[in-house]
């Protein structure tokens, strides 16, 4: 963006397209869409930076190609050591153990892995240190203070629990790893899962429309409505992986299968609250073709309109389709500065 401003000179138009809903746009164009009508947009990767400051990644959204409005995300956690974060996956479980499972939930991880002992010692001191700092409300950096609702980084932290990836040499790669494990396997279609490993749905300060129970209420000052709280799936996989009763590749197939349900059911209660039943699935986690036929038979199965992508990548690689889209609307619609 920087240097885009400096090409441009002070005298440009600036037009600022944020991340997720570039991705958004990509997906309405790549399939002819208007872009004046609003859709829903679930929208998966690893890191996109947000309106509110923290790193996102796991993102439902209303909105045109001229604008959106957050309406949910995956439970934020911390990301200990910021960057190094997406490159070291025991970070990732460590910082969703905790925040599952406090201190004693990193402990547990360390007995399990205990060669990566050392490594989870340092990171739990960072995410004790932004526990304390988000607390005190101070606004000096600590690494372990960056909060982010990625979807990378769950994948990182499964993947680790697992003892699938220990780094991440290339993007995605503890993603990619946990998920050929599926796609290896013959018997991996992705059915219901047991309702203890299924996330949590919750509404920030109201009701949903009840559908089984699921949704629970909750104050919080975040001003989007709907959170997926991976905590209780956490939970469940960590203790059948200590007692032996699961897997890696087993694991993989319960942690894609409550990712689906989540993904659906989130935006089951995002259509709920807005009327909306076309939606894009965009972001480089829908790269993953098991989890992509998954998503989409399940959606179309309740009468939503899916759109995937057809002709350019869902990753990074289709973002710059989305900037110029949504940055002509905006200048349509007056939205520059």
């Amino acid at each position: 963006s920087g240097l885009a401003l400096e090409l441009a000179g002070p005298e440009a138009a600036r037009v600022s397209v944020f991340h997720h809903h570039a991705h958004m746009v990509s997906c309405l164009a790549d399939n002819g869409a208007a872009g004046d009508a609003e859709v829903l947009g679930l929208v998966c990767d690893g890191t996109g930076y947000g309106p509110d400051g923290t790193i996102w990644g796991f993102e439902v959204l209303a909105g045109t190609a001229a604008g959106f409005r957050r309406l949910g995300h995956l439970a934020p956690t911390s990301m200990p050591g910021g960057d190094r974060a997406a490159r070291r996956p025991f970070r990732a479980a460590a910082a969703h153990l905790h925040r599952t499972l406090g201190s004693d939930g990193v402990d547990r991880l360390a007995r399990l892995h205990p060669g990566r002992r050392e490594e989870l010692e340092a990171v739990r001191a960072l995410l004790e240190a932004g526990l304390r700092e988000r607390s005190g409300g101070r606004s000096s950096p600590v690494p372990g203070a960056v909060l982010t609702s990625s979807c990378g980084r769950l994948f990182d932290a499964v993947s680790a629990i697992l003892g699938v990836t220990a780094e991440n040499t290339y993007e995605g790669q503890a993603a990619v790893e946990l998920s050929a494990l599926c796609e290896d396997d013959p018997s991996a279609a992705l059915g219901p899962v047991p309702e203890r490993y299924r996330f949590r749905v919750v509404l920030h300060g109201k009701e949903a429309a009840d559908r089984g129970g699921r949704a629970e209420r909750v104050d919080r000052a975040d001003p989007s409505l709907l959170l997926l709280d991976p905590a209780p799936f956490l939970e469940a996989l960590l203790e059948d992986v200590e007692a032996g009763r699961v897997d890696a590749q087993a694991g993989s197939r319960l942690f894609l299968g409550s990712l689906v349900e989540a993904m659906v059911e989130g935006l089951e209660t995002a259509s709920r609250l807005t009327g909306l039943t076309r939606v894009c699935l965009s972001g480089g986690t829908f790269q993953n073709p098991v989890l992509v036929r998954a998503v989409r038979r399940r959606l179309e199965d309740l009468g939503f309109d899916v759109l995937v992508h057809r002709q350019v990548p869902p990753n990074d690689g289709g973002l710059a389709l989305g900037q110029a889209v949504a940055a002509a609307w905006m200048a349509r619609e007056e939205r520059v500065i």
